[in-house]
């Protein structure tokens, strides 16, 4: 038996995948208003309104990682929808309000649900609000529109039990379903705050100028990568032990050189300049 990985059939395979997020989409009918203005506001846009302007201003295609984080999400969504029966359990219907376009992923007892894939463990409990916090916006983003406080957010790990010190410890799948209720302040903060983003986007569309809007979540812009110039190093003879600067056991040391470096992630960071608002957001 010979098994030889094919590189360029990877090629033809991911560029046909990338390509297909640029052909056109089902054509959607929405309600009148909708036809009239606002049918290309998404709930998503005014959650990260930068990417949103930009995506608009300068439409690119996504990287090979995105589109295949996109695809796998999808497809364990699709699988879901296609195995569960319950007779309270349907696709999350397109909604319409506010001038705003939404769909949650799943309507499960009349309430609406956010399902998300992640490679890595569940968040530990009461933690939840920080792990997911992501999710947790969009989720409630959907129970503002639909003025109904209750929602679920179903999280499917794909490496529970993963540990980044030791990649020896086996992981498994593990699914997790949260009953998510939202207190009248979140209700009327997150509808507030959805208006308020969508006035903004639409006036710097108008306006040509994304520099007051929003900024998205840090990690979506990119990350700080140190660079190590020159190890550490003991000067005693003989002895090749890297010593903690604070405590050098007696010896002399001399420090690491190093620097940081911005790997950026988003495709229009070039563009957009975050860096201008938070700092921290490119090499220091």
């Amino acid at each position: 038996m010979i098994v030889t990985r094919s590189e360029k059939l990877e090629a033809v395979l991911l560029d046909e995948l990338v390509a297909s997020f640029s052909r056109p989409l089902p054509k959607v009918v929405l309600p009148l208003e909708g036809q009239v203005r606002g049918e290309e506001i998404h709930l998503s846009d005014l959650l990260k309104v930068r990417q949103a302007y930009w995506s608009r201003v300068l439409p690119l295609q996504p990287t090979r990682v995105e589109a295949l984080n996109f695809t796998t999400g999808r497809a364990h969504e699709e699988i879901l929808h296609r195995r569960i029966k319950l007779a309270s359990w349907k696709l999350g219907e397109r909604r319409y309000k506010h001038a705003i376009q939404y769909r949650p992923d799943i309507d499960w007892d009349g309430m609406p649900g956010e399902f998300k894939t992640r490679i890595r463990n569940l968040a530990r409990p009461g933690e939840e609000t920080v792990t997911y916090d992501g999710y947790l916006e969009q989720l409630q983003g959907y129970c503002a529109l639909d003025d109904n406080p209750r929602g679920r957010l179903i999280v499917l790990s794909l490496a529970e039990g993963m540990d980044i010190n030791n990649n020896r410890v086996p992981t498994h799948r593990e699914l997790a379903v949260y009953e998510v209720e939202f207190s009248p302040y979140d209700m009327d903060f997150m509808l507030k705050h959805i208006l308020t983003q969508k006035a903004d986007l639409l006036a710097a569309r108008s306006m040509k100028d994304a520099s007051t809007l929003r900024l998205c979540p840090e990690w979506m812009c990119g990350k700080q990568r140190k660079v190590i110039d020159a190890k550490g190093r003991c000067l005693s003879p003989g002895c090749d032990t890297v010593h903690k600067m604070d405590r050098p056991g007696g010896h002399t040391m001399v420090p690491e050189v190093s620097h940081f470096e911005y790997d950026p992630r988003c495709k229009w960071k070039v563009l957009c300049r975050p860096e201008l608002v938070d700092p921290t957001r490119q090499a220091r």
